[in-house]
């Protein structure tokens, strides 16, 4: 097993075995992969937020950004091919092309990632996601005015970007148990609300002045830590010779939720004895109970030997998985509003408002601001009540309202549109964190599947996956609709496709409520379809 690690991983967990527990080891290895991931998909959305602040230095009404050249033609400083009156069409092409590569990817790259060194695999995702970023960037040092060009180079941006959520998703649910898993990964969340904020910052910096430095910068930050993920991320806890926390749960008592570090200090710490070799297999038992409630002593190497034997499944056994197909459908449309805030509002900001594309920049975090807390309080509200569906419900429910009031009174005051567009964010991101974190996790170790812990990459490729198809709708439709019928109209869209996304949870949610009230039997947190 030590081949899926890199030299130094192998070399440091030598230094581990001699000095700690396999528990404290767990810990340690659990931390760091909580770290990793959560740094390394903050900059695969560092990268992705940038085309959203260069595409308004790319068209902007430069009769208002530079009065000084008394010029009557509104296009005349702007980047071709964006500087005719169709620019915000193309620039829809180019954020709808971009997006729907990567939901296609997106299913390839969970079959994939499934039957890989994810160690390797994201590693290579993110310098090949990072290259094309940089080719982006190029098109400002060689004055590259193709749009063929640019279309060609953002989908296979798009392609590599697909590499990232599968990865990351699958390894934070085989180090992570059932314990707690909304909060924790409604905080590991935060990465794509700061990702996009830190996304804002960097090229709004660059923008105005070289444009070009807003694709590079970020696109050489992400082969950076390309580098960190080579060197440091182990899979899965049986690569490092440490049983599986997900199968500890079910095999001894499934109806109890506890967190892996709980499990493994509890299993690890009964008998303390050497380990052999360079991170060798602990031949240490662990005591746990059975389902009568008895005491039943399991070895490591048993849960060890069971993670080896895991087969990938195919992308169909995952859609038929109970809740898939509900929960994708009604991602499909909370990402199709989520990522028209996302492509779309600084530029939005720019074009209600008098603020210049840096300060449009700015001013578009404080959507990802109060995404952040959203996506907390979500997790939070979900190990709590043991209903994802209602409290992705109810949040949908309070975007629609402060959509509609942000259009309305946004761009009136800065204070006011900085308030509005946190409560905005607050309310979209909720669901959205909860469904492709938490719920994808459980849904990628539902029953059916009997343990497999090869499942997790394809359950969430298939969901976000799915999303991901109206992530590039949504965008795609905000041009057309923008240059046809107003930024009024956009809104009314984004409020009818939170009302669809109601409508796919409604029969999630009776099913909960009727759990709630013991109509039906099975565990409270059941995701079914």
């Amino acid at each position: 097993m030590g081949e899926k690690r890199s030299l130094v991983s192998v070399q440091l967990d030598k230094h581990l075995v001699a000095h700690y527990t396999d528990s404290r080891r767990f810990t340690i290895y659990q931390t760091g992969t909580f770290i990793v991931t959560f740094v390394t998909y903050m900059v695969y959305h560092v990268n992705r937020k940038v085309l959203s602040v260069v595409k308004q230095e790319w068209n902007e009404n430069c009769t208002i950004e530079h009065p000084e050249h008394n010029d009557t033609d509104p296009y005349w400083c702007d980047w071709e091919p964006f500087n005719k009156i169709n620019a915000d069409t193309l620039l829809g092409y180019l954020d709808a092309s971009y997006l729907l590569v990567y939901a296609v990817a997106l299913y390839l790259s969970g079959y994939l990632a499934d039957r890989s060194n994810l160690r390797i695999y994201l590693c290579l995702g993110m310098l090949l996601s990072g290259f094309f970023n940089l080719m982006m960037g190029a098109a400002y040092s060689f004055d590259i005015h193709s749009f063929a060009y640019f279309l060609i180079i953002n989908m296979l941006a798009g392609m590599f970007q697909a590499t990232g959520w599968p990865s990351v998703v699958s390894l934070m649910g085989s180090w992570f148990g059932h314990k707690n898993r909304g909060f924790i990964t409604g905080i590991w969340n935060i990465h794509t609300s700061l990702g996009n904020m830190l996304g804002s910052l960097i090229a709004g910096y660059y923008v105005s002045s070289a444009w070009g430095l807003s694709f590079a910068v970020p696109a050489v930050m992400m082969m950076v830590w390309a580098l960190v993920v080579f060197v440091f991320i182990i899979p899965h806890p049986s690569d490092a010779h440490l049983p599986d926390p997900n199968k500890l749960v079910r095999d001894s008592r499934r109806s109890s939720d506890i967190t892996s570090s709980e499990e493994c200090t509890s299993l690890l710490e009964d008998e303390q004895a050497s380990a052999t070799g360079s991170g060798g297999v602990s031949h240490r038992r662990s005591v746990s109970k059975d389902e009568d409630g008895g005491m039943s002593t399991t070895s490591s190497t048993a849960s060890l030997a069971h993670a080896d034997n895991d087969k990938a499944i195919s992308i169909m056994t995952a859609i038929l998985i109970p809740g898939v197909i509900t929960y994708s459908l009604a991602l499909f449309f909370i990402k199709f509003v989520n990522y028209v805030f996302m492509y779309w509002l600084p530029f939005y900001i720019h074009f209600s408002t008098t603020y210049t594309a840096k300060m449009s920049a700015t001013m578009s975090i404080f959507f990802d601001a109060g995404g952040m807390f959203g996506g907390m309080m979500a997790g939070a509200l979900s190990d709590k009540f043991k209903k994802p569906a209602n409290i992705s419900l109810w949040m949908i429910v309070g975007s629609i309202p402060t959509m509609y009031v942000y259009n309305l009174f946004g761009s009136l005051d800065a204070a006011l549109g900085a308030f509005l567009l946190t409560l905005t964010g607050f309310f979209c991101n909720g669901p959205y964190a909860l469904i492709t974190t938490a719920v994808a996790t459980e849904l990628g170790m539902h029953e059916s599947l009997q343990g497999n812990a090869k499942a997790l990459a394809t359950v969430a490729a298939v969901i976000d996956g799915t999303g991901s198809l109206g992530a590039a709708a949504g965008p795609f439709l905000t041009g057309i609709v923008a240059d046809n019928m107003g930024w009024d109209k956009v809104f009314y869209m984004l409020m009818i496709a939170s009302a669809i996304s109601i409508l796919c949870l409604g029969k999630l949610v009776l099913q909960e409520l009727r759990r709630s009230c013991s109509c039906f039997g099975g565990r409270p947190s059941d995701l079914e379809t």
